[in-house]
């Protein structure tokens, strides 16, 4: 199941080991977040897509792909999100046979993305004003490729991509902070997570 709010503040706090409380790591990390990305999704907007196929593919099993559902897998690998989908749902397959069932139907729906208003101006600046940056995605290396295919000038932008669902140093998918550690680590001189 996801976390949210505070109880994954406190995940981040604790695993990197900060000197102040969750509920201050959340307010910060809101705030920070809010002045640097007003909008909640940002490269590219798959939201939408990732909804309705999951809605097509839980359809065909007489099953409903609710909100509550979304929000428990959002920011789980594949892997993750397959699990808690067959659980929740009670899909009478495996969460092997679920992801295997997204890779069939996911192109055409993931090819269709497009850019969040004002993605490709930021990256565009951060890049030509000489600031290193990268993606961390819970997606599959798969996944990012069929969403980002028309979009490979802006991705060369990028120092680097972290693609949560197939990179095998991310261990735990989101709330846990393993993918922006892995994503910081790979930069030639890489933050110190504070």
């Amino acid at each position: 199941m996801g976390m949210f709010g505070i109880e994954a503040a406190g995940i981040h706090v604790e695993a990197l080991g900060l000197p102040l409380s969750a509920s201050e790591y959340h307010a910060a990390a809101k705030q920070r977040y809010r002045d640097v990305f007003p909008s909640a999704r940002l490269m590219p907007d798959s939201e939408g897509a990732y909804g309705r196929m999951f809605e097509e593919l839980v359809a065909s099993y007489g099953k409903v792909f609710s909100w509550d559902l979304k929000m428990k897998i959002m920011g789980t690998t594949e892997l993750d999100s397959a699990r808690i989908m067959v659980r929740e749902l009670d899909l009478p397959i495996t969460a092997e046979e679920f992801t295997e069932a997204v890779k069939k139907i996911q192109h055409g729906f993931l090819s269709k993305c497009s850019l969040m208003p004002g993605a490709e101006r930021l990256v565009k600046h951060l890049h030509d004003n000489g600031v290193p940056i990268a993606m961390a995605t819970s997606s599959s290396a798969e996944s990012m490729g069929i969403k980002m295919s028309a979009h490979q000038e802006l991705l060369s932008r990028f120092l680097h991509v972290v693609t949560g669902s197939s990179d095998p140093e991310v261990k735990r998918g989101k709330p846990q902070p393993d993918i922006f550690l892995v994503c910081a680590s790979r930069f030639s001189d890489p933050p110190q997570p504070e």
